[in-house]
C-alpha cells in the first residue's frame, strides 16, 4: 500500500479553470464511463457515485471513526495504481470523496466508489495518479472499529431508551444498533432500502 488514499490536499494550488467547471467535467466523465460499461450507479450530490455489490449489516463509519478495510484503487482507463489488504486508517486521513463513499456503507459492505477529482487530488495529482483524474475504488469494508468510549455509550444510550420505553408502557421492536421502533399502521408496498428516496408524511397533532 502507498499513500494515496491520504487526503494531502494544497490549497495554494491555482486551478486552470474553476472547480465548478472541472467538477462538471469529471461528473460527466465518470457518467459516460459507467454508461459505456453498463453499470447502473447510485449517486451521491457531491458527484461521488457507488455500486453495492454486497450489502453489510454493520455500523457505518463516521467522521471519527477508524476503519478495517480492503482496497483497490484504478484510474478510469482501469490502470490499477494502489492496492491494499486489511488495512486500517482513520476516516479523517482519507481523501475526501473515499470518505463520502465511506460513510454510506455498513460495515461488511463489499463496493465500487467512483470519485471526480475534485474529491481526490484536484490538479495536483499524486504518485502515478495524474492531475484532475477521476479515480475507482473496489472495497470491502471489513470493520468499524469502536472505541470503548464508543462502545460505553451506546449502552448507556440503549439503556436509557429501554427504559423510557418501559416507564411508558411502549412495546417496541429493537434492532441491533440500539435503534428501537413502533409500527402504528403496516403499509403493503415496498420495503426501501438505506439507498432509495422516500416521501415522508409527517403527523400533525
Amino acid at each position: 500500500m502507498t499513500t494515496t488514499l491520504f487526503s494531502c490536499l494544497n490549497s495554494e494550488t491555482q486551478p486552470s479553470i474553476s472547480l465548478e467547471e472541472q467538477w462538471a467535467l469529471d461528473t460527466a466523465a465518470i457518467g459516460s464511463y459507467l454508461k459505456s460499461q453498463g453499470i447502473a450507479a447510485w449517486k451521491d450530490v457531491s458527484g461521488v457515485r457507488f455500486i453495492i455489490d454486497s450489502l453489510g449489516s454493520g455500523f457505518p463509519p463516521q467522521a471519527s471513526s477508524i476503519i478495517r478495510f480492503t482496497y483497490k484503487g484504478s484510474l478510469l482507463t482501469n490502470e490499477i495504481f494502489d492496492q491494499g489488504t486489511n488495512v486500517s486508517l482513520a476516516m479523517q486521513d482519507l481523501i475526501p470523496g473515499f470518505q463520502l463513499g465511506l460513510a454510506l456503507m455498513p460495515a461488511g459492505t463489499r463496493a465500487r466508489i467512483y470519485i471526480p477529482s475534485g474529491y481526490a487530488y484536484g490538479n495536483q495529482g499524486v504518485n502515478s495518479i495524474p492531475a484532475n483524474a477521476n479515480l475507482a475504488f473496489e472495497v470491502k469494508l471489513l470493520e468499524v472499529v469502536q472505541t470503548d468510549a464508543m462502545k460505553q455509550q451506546l449502552a448507556s444510550d440503549t439503556v436509557a431508551i429501554d427504559n423510557y420505553l418501559t416507564t411508558n408502557s411502549i412495546i417496541a421492536i429493537k434492532d441491533k444498533s440500539g435503534l428501537r421502533y413502533t409500527i402504528n399502521q403496516l403499509g403493503t408496498g415496498a420495503t426501501p432500502n438505506l439507498y432509495n428516496k422516500v416521501k415522508l408524511a409527517i403527523p400533525v397533532n
